[in-house]
């Protein structure tokens, strides 16, 4: 049964992203951050690649995330994290872009 999930990132003025996110297997909420790679990428808009950090009960998770525009709008994205260093994909999100955050749910892949 996949984890399912809500999230929110905040980016900061040099583009990198911090929120909180919870899920079904824990009643507690979670911080996340995400640095942006590399970190000369324009960060006027949410789209790129991230190194993501997060803990959860079983301990710290650092992950691979990649923002993509959804075609066809300019204010909704997917998300994919995978495992760092990696192409096994953890989870799968989607989220739209409000007062510069990212609002949206994801689950398990």
């Amino acid at each position: 049964m996949p984890v399912r999930g809500r999230f929110y990132l905040t980016k900061s003025a040099n583009g990198d992203l911090t929120g909180e996110f919870s899920h079904d297997r824990s009643p507690a909420v979670f911080t996340e951050t995400a640095i942006r790679t590399p970190a000369d990428q324009p960060p006027a808009h949410f789209t790129g690649t991230y190194q993501s950090h997060w803990i959860e009960d079983s301990g710290p998770v650092q992950a691979d995330l990649t923002i993509i525009p959804v075609e066809g709008s300019d204010r909704l994205v997917n998300l994919r994290w995978n495992r760092r260093n990696s192409t096994d994909r953890m989870f799968n999100g989607q989220a739209m872009i409000v007062d510069q955050m990212l609002i949206g749910d994801y689950q398990s892949a």
